[in-house]
């Protein structure tokens, strides 16, 4: 972690900034309306994708199917740490987790990440 942040690491990737701040700007230039929740959302994932493995996520993210995907993958992530597991606390009660449909979730999102985006989909 230390390496990944060191300051001349982060001086490196001023480049990828810059190109992403541009599209960012440009795409916000384009839109009538714009969600600026959104937008940064993917400004901030393409910046470290770039950083961190060298390439953009999805189809840029600025309103790419790769910008909802994560979106949607990283929603349900956050619900699942935020939600009560009743295994955690009672081993042998774990039942209740598959009927309350817990577990299946928490399956469902370990395995979309090795699937296409809008390959599968899920409704809250």
């Amino acid at each position: 972690m230390l390496e990944l942040l060191s300051s001349r690491r982060v001086l490196s990737f001023e480049v990828v900034r810059r190109e992403e701040v541009e599209k960012l700007v440009a795409t916000i230039r384009d839109l009538s309306i714009a969600n600026l929740s959104e937008l940064t959302l993917s400004f901030a994932n393409n910046v470290v994708c770039r950083a961190a493995l060298g390439d953009e996520f999805g189809d840029g993210g600025y309103g790419g199917k790769g910008g909802v995907w994560i979106r949607q993958l990283l929603s349900e992530t956050q619900s699942l740490f935020g939600g009560f597991c009743v295994a955690d606390f009672f081993p042998g009660m774990e039942c209740i987790d598959r009927l309350r449909g817990f577990h299946g979730r928490m399956v469902l999102t370990s395995i979309l990440p090795r699937l296409e985006p809008g390959e599968l989909t899920w409704s809250n």
